[in-house]
């Protein structure tokens, strides 16, 4: 807001008797910063994401609908949060045992 009353016609002129006619100086900065393990401070490394999924454990021929009470774990890391999940379900997979698949699957 401005403090006092503002008029077109006043201001332009004082706007204009305000402007300095010469240049001003424009310093040019520049911050170094020790480079840490190999990354300049532009080229940080990516950072992974560790996601653990919870699967119910269903024998192999159980209707659509069914459920169990037994649940197993798995986890998994990547770059992105969809590859990580993923991950952490071929990690359910591989901790099944024979005859059972997983089903209902939901991040933790």
């Amino acid at each position: 807001m401005l403090a006092g009353p503002f008029i077109v016609g006043i201001a332009g002129s004082s706007v204009a008797a305000a402007t300095p006619s010469y240049p001003l100086p424009v310093a040019a900065t520049t911050l170094f910063q020790p480079v840490a393990e190999g990354f300049s401070p532009v080229q940080r490394a990516p950072k992974k994401i560790t996601i653990t999924v919870r699967c119910d454990q269903v024998k192999n021929g159980t209707p659509a609908n069914g459920h169990s009470t037994q649940q197993v774990e798995g986890t998994g890391r990547a770059f992105n949060r969809a590859d990580a999940q993923k991950l952490a379900e071929k990690d359910v997979d591989s901790k099944m045992p024979a005859g059972y698949h997983k089903r209902h699957c939901h991040v933790i």
